[in-house]
């Protein structure tokens, strides 16, 4: 053999074993990632992509306006592994707020879960407002939060809170930044917050019926397709005694189809359209 030869061979010889300690090292590395959970190696737009298209069927299973609690979990367990592993972008604050304002509103739960639920949203959304000041989307989620936070807690709880003061500058945020964002919700949460909150001497001065009737009318307006529009501006027209107009927007949202990507939450706006139409307060629409 001659001496370039052996020197080939040589070469020839260490490749391969170079070669072989590379599988080695290859089919260890693989052997473990098998033995994660998949959550260590999905990346978080994997994640967020699986809790959207749960998020999208959170009507699957319902019972007339109340959801099945399973699809609406799942998209919240994904969302929240998403957030987990690193995701801290406006996008997944939005999604976890509005994944868990739908968990607390839609299906059935006691108080005390509705006020466990509502707490974390609230925690969460507070840290989203803190990096994004100017996000319409947190804004308007965190606002819905506080709402049915209050909603579950009672007036006392809540003025302590100073929640109407809260949820009044969420609103101007939205307004300010888009005024047509989720179906004019700026003019529809200020329109609300003016109309339910009572007015305290020194603690709550500024809640006003005239307020609440031209908000309400201008997300109207905006968005005369939306149902909790026209339930909202119906029931402060109700307050006012304009109950012939109210009559008309109620029938609006009892005759409107339901919309197949917002099953639940027009069936339960059709439900209280129902409900102030035969309600003796209200004067006994007919």
């Amino acid at each position: 053999m001659t001496q370039d030869r052996a020197l080939i061979l040589r070469e020839s010889v260490v490749e391969i074993s170079g070669k072989e300690e590379y599988m080695r090292v290859f089919l260890i590395v693989i052997m473990f990632l098998s033995l994660l959970p998949s959550k260590a190696f999905s990346s978080t737009s994997e994640l967020t992509a699986k809790g959207d298209a749960f998020f999208d069927a959170r009507a699957e299973g319902h019972n007339g306006e109340w959801a099945d609690s399973r699809p609406i979990e799942k998209a919240i367990k994904l969302f929240t592994d998403a957030y987990d592993s690193g995701d801290k972008s406006e996008g997944i604050y939005v999604r976890l707020l509005k994944s868990i304002y739908f968990y607390g509103t839609y299906v059935k739960l006691d108080k005390n879960r509705q006020q466990e639920l509502f707490n974390k949203a609230i925690f969460i959304g507070e840290e989203g407002l803190r990096r994004y000041p100017k996000s319409a989307g947190i804004s308007y989620w965190l606002s819905g939060a506080w709402g049915r936070w209050a909603e579950v807690s009672g007036i006392m709880e809540a003025a302590k809170k100073g929640v109407a003061d809260k949820i009044k500058s969420l609103s101007e945020i939205i307004i300010s930044v888009d005024e047509r964002y989720e179906d004019a919700a700026g003019y529809r949460v200020l329109g609300r917050v003016h109309h339910k909150s009572p007015k305290i001497p020194l603690v709550l001065w500024w809640p006003s019926e005239k307020k609440a009737l031209e908000s309400l009318k201008r997300a109207v307006e905006v968005a005369p397709q939306n149902k909790t529009n026209l339930v909202f501006y119906a029931e402060a027209l109700i307050k006012s005694g304009n109950n012939e107009e109210a009559l008309r927007y109620l029938n609006s949202v009892v005759a409107a189809p339901v919309l197949k990507e917002k099953v639940v939450e027009d069936l339960k706006e059709q439900a209280e359209a129902i409900r102030l139409m035969q309600d003796d307060k209200a004067g006994g629409l007919k």
